[in-house]
């Protein structure tokens, strides 16, 4: 038995899954009380389970990521919880390398896919963003409350209800009842399914909204004048290199430093591109991979380190260099 604990605290000690748990574990209250917007998951979750991982102490972290592993296999409302969770803390890491690449030079930022505001809310926990500006484009009826509330209360942000892709026009938005943010101008695949099967991705709402591209909303606007340097996060469910098209004139300027992005190994979506089609024009572009972050692995993953199935969605940084 302690030849077997030695070897399991090794496994959980090299591991980065264990050091984000970790992360996780000793924030629950805090989580709990953050995530109440995410009801239709937390009202599902175990917190009877939430509540025996945060009493056992330090001392106890083996014993702890056992209980969380043994009731994975048998909690998919806790497994999907903590799975969203995880993806929280590693974007945490890769914005605030992106944050750290802006260094104290003033950015202009664009949001796309902003949701809720999450990016903002993350990436302005580096004290240097204050100089910053950062302009979302959310199209989602579902946040734009939540939007407005976020301009109301900081002096860098600002957002525009509209969809970026290739092209200006009137597109139909599919939005998924159980997890908002799966919702797409493109639909998910008939034969695709989200968590292992473990949420409702149905369309509760189809309707339409305005469609522009990068192009026509930045190019030619003041914030081009304004800024000498420009970074750019497009988080559209399967749609980012339909989104890239439409931003050639903004990217051949030279004023984008920087592209954080979301990769798929897979079509999910419908129409949707996957990471060869962005990687290729990216590099094209003179943009290098800067830093990676997988966050997604198909059903047999289950958060055991010696368990890991396929990757088939990961955040990825790229840098503009002039000389590539």
């Amino acid at each position: 038995m302690k030849f077997w604990k030695k070897i399991k605290e090794r496994i959980y000690r090299i591991s980065p899954t264990y050091r984000l748990l970790r992360k996780f574990i000793f924030n629950v209250s805090n989580e709990l009380e953050h995530q109440k917007r995410e009801a239709l998951i937390l009202k599902k979750v175990n917190k009877e389970i939430l509540n025996k991982i945060e009493t056992l102490t330090h001392s106890n972290e083996i014993q702890m990521l056992d209980l969380i592993f043994e009731n994975l296999k048998s909690d998919n409302d806790l497994h999907r919880y903590l799975g969203q969770k995880i993806i929280t803390y590693g974007q945490e890491q890769i914005i605030a390398n992106l944050a750290h690449f802006i260094s104290d030079r003033k950015f202009f930022i664009v949001d796309i896919g902003a949701s809720d505001g999450w990016f903002y809310n993350i990436i302005s926990k580096n004290p240097n963003i204050k100089q910053c500006f950062i302009l979302g484009f959310e199209p989602l009826n579902g946040h734009e409350e939540q939007l407005i509330n976020l301009r109301e209360k900081v002096n860098n942000f600002d957002f525009k209800k509209i969809a970026l892709s290739n092209k200006k026009g009137i597109e139909k938005i599919n939005e998924i009842s159980e997890l908002r943010g799966l919702s797409s101008l493109a639909k998910i695949q008939e034969d695709y399914r989200y968590f292992d099967g473990n949420i409702n991705q149905s369309i509760v709402s189809k309707y339409d909204v305005n469609v522009s591209t990068l192009d026509d909303e930045i190019f030619n606007s003041k914030y081009f004048d304004q800024y000498q340097f420009i970074a750019i996060k497009i988080d559209v469910q399967g749609l980012e290199i339909k989104v890239l098209e439409g931003a050639k004139k903004l990217i051949k300027s030279g004023k984008v430093k920087a592209i954080l992005i979301e990769m798929t190994t897979i079509e999910k979506y419908e129409q949707g591109g996957t990471y060869k089609e962005i990687d290729d024009f990216l590099n094209r572009n003179s943009f290098v991979l800067y830093d990676l972050l997988p966050f997604y692995r198909e059903v047999d993953y289950k958060f055991q380190p010696t368990h890991i199935g396929r990757m088939t969605e990961y955040d990825a940084l790229y840098i503009y260099h002039e000389n590539n």
